[in-house]
C-alpha cells in the first residue's frame, strides 16, 4: 500500500515544555506503545512538539490516528494535508501562523527577512532551512 506519512502536533504549551529533547523521548515512547499494539512504524521528532510517523501497513494510519487522538496535549493529527482534532474540536488551539510568531519569539525559527541592524549570528541556519522545507507540504 506504499508509505504513508502522518503528523502529530502537540499543543504549544506542551511543545515549549518538552522542547526538542522531550519531543524525542515522547516519540520513542509512542513508537513503543504503537508497536506493542501491533503497529509497525518509524517515528521522528521533527520539531519541538511535532512528530512524524511513517508506516506502510494496511490500516496503520487509522490506528495511529486513533492512538494520537487519545493522547494528552495533542493539538491536531494530520494526514494527506487534512487535520483532525481531538476532544470534538474543529479548529486548532493555536494555528500555524500564531505558532510561527511564537517560534520566532522563542528563537526556534529564523526571521524571514534579515534585520537591517546588521545580521545576527545565525548558528541555526541549517535547522531553519529544514524547518521551512518541512512546512511546505502543510496547509
Amino acid at each position: 500500500s506504499g508509505m504513508a506519512m502522518t503528523f502529530a502536533t502537540l499543543t504549544q504549551p506542551k511543545s515549549e515544555e518538552l522542547g526538542k529533547p522531550g519531543t524525542e523521548n515522547l516519540a520513542r515512547t509512542w513508537r513503543q506503545l504503537l508497536e506493542a499494539g501491533g503497529v509497525n512504524c518509524q517515528v521522528y521528532s521533527i520539531d519541538p512538539g511535532k512528530i512524524l510517523f511513517t508506516t506502510s501497513g494496511p490500516g496503520d494510519v487509522s490506528r495511529i490516528k486513533e492512538f494520537i487522538m487519545s493522547q494528552d496535549d495533542v493539538d491536531w493529527f494530520e494526514y494527506n494535508q487534512q487535520r483532525f482534532f481531538p476532544d470534538g474540536r474543529n479548529a486548532p488551539l493555536m494555528d500555524n501562523e500564531e505558532r510561527k510568531v511564537r517560534e520566532l519569539e522563542l528563537g526556534w525559527r529564523e526571521p524571514a527577512a534579515p534585520e537591517p541592524k546588521g545580521k545576527k549570528k545565525a548558528p541555526e541556519k541549517k535547522k531553519g532551512k529544514k524547518r521551512r522545507q518541512g512546512k511546505e507540504g502543510e496547509l
